[in-house]
């Protein structure tokens, strides 16, 4: 094989694997605050139309078992591609199939709240909550002299016998001049804390949904209000080193590096290195480091 050949087969590889990876919804680059969005206040976007999108919780593994493929070399470097191309569009396909499966077996939680969900739209996520967001929403900001929203995209996911909820909330802002180009991006997780026994009662009560709507807008408000502290630079990460956090839940246990940069209502903000932001409570993370949780309701404001 050629220098030429062998650069060319080298490029298509390294594109092949970027684009063959299956697409998730839950997954977003992030993009660092536009400094023309500093100290601005602006509208949030959220299709109230739509049915709230809740999901169940499960392992996002899309590994498969590898096959042994004998590729022929008789094509010449044109048919050897597209035998890689081929057998790349297959694991892709497979990768895609078993995610589908295991969200499908997932959603299987969702049953005793079945009837209650298919009534819910996002609207819910808008009313009054117990979480205090100091001008949120209710203040017209202006970036190139046009009005600019930050377009929220919310997914809850709840996990298996309700042992906690979760949201991650994609949130963006778009370019004023209309292109693809976003001025902020970036995904916010928050999870509930770990429910009692009388509390998962409450959740799967098909016939009172008070329980479960309080929790959903909770959640939502609670990744509001951590898009505003970064939009306005508390998390600003100057000479801040990456530390290691075990994230305890009852179903799971998550290890996460990344820089603690928030606390508040008994909650610890981590951003990971993917830059996103991870909302958990204090009392299911363990660190080397001092993780100083601010139990002060009152801290959940600007």
């Amino acid at each position: 094989m050629s220098k030429f050949n062998f650069l060319i087969a080298a490029s298509f590889l390294l594109f092949l694997g970027c684009a063959s990876a299956p697409q998730r919804d839950d997954y977003v680059k992030y993009v660092q605050p536009h400094k023309t969005i500093v100290n601005v206040v602006l509208n949030y976007k959220l299709d109230t139309t739509s049915l709230i999108d809740i999901r169940g919780e499960h392992l996002a593994d899309d590994s498969i078992t590898g096959n042994q493929i004998l590729y022929q070399g008789g094509a010449g470097m044109a048919g050897f591609l597209g035998q890689i191309a081929a057998h790349s569009s297959i694991n892709n396909s497979q990768r895609n199939e078993k995610l589908s499966q295991a969200q499908i077996e997932a959603n299987k939680i969702l049953k005793p709240i079945e009837e209650i969900v298919k009534q819910l739209n996002n609207s819910i996520l808008l009313s009054e909550t117990d979480v205090d967001i100091e001008g949120a929403g209710n203040v017209e900001g202006k970036l190139n002299s046009e009005l600019q929203y930050i377009n929220t995209r919310p997914i809850f996911f709840v996990a298996p016998d309700f042992e906690h909820i979760s949201i991650k909330n994609i949130v963006w802002i778009d370019a004023s001049n209309g292109g693809k180009s976003k001025y902020y991006q970036n995904l916010i997780e928050v999870y509930s804390k770990h429910y009692t026994p009388e509390e998962k009662q409450l959740l799967t009560n098909g016939n009172d949904s008070t329980f479960l709507l309080g929790e959903l807008k909770n959640l939502y408000q609670q990744s509001i209000l951590v898009v505003n502290r970064e939009i306005v630079g508390k998390y600003d990460l100057a000479n801040m080193k990456n530390d290691s956090f075990k994230f305890n839940k009852a179903n799971f246990k998550r290890y996460i590096r990344g820089q603690k940069v928030d606390s508040f209502n008994s909650k610890v903000v981590i951003r990971n290195l993917r830059s996103w932001l991870l909302v958990l409570p204090c009392s299911e993370v363990t660190s080397k480091i001092e993780l100083e949780c601010n139990l002060n309701p009152d801290s959940n404001k600007i």
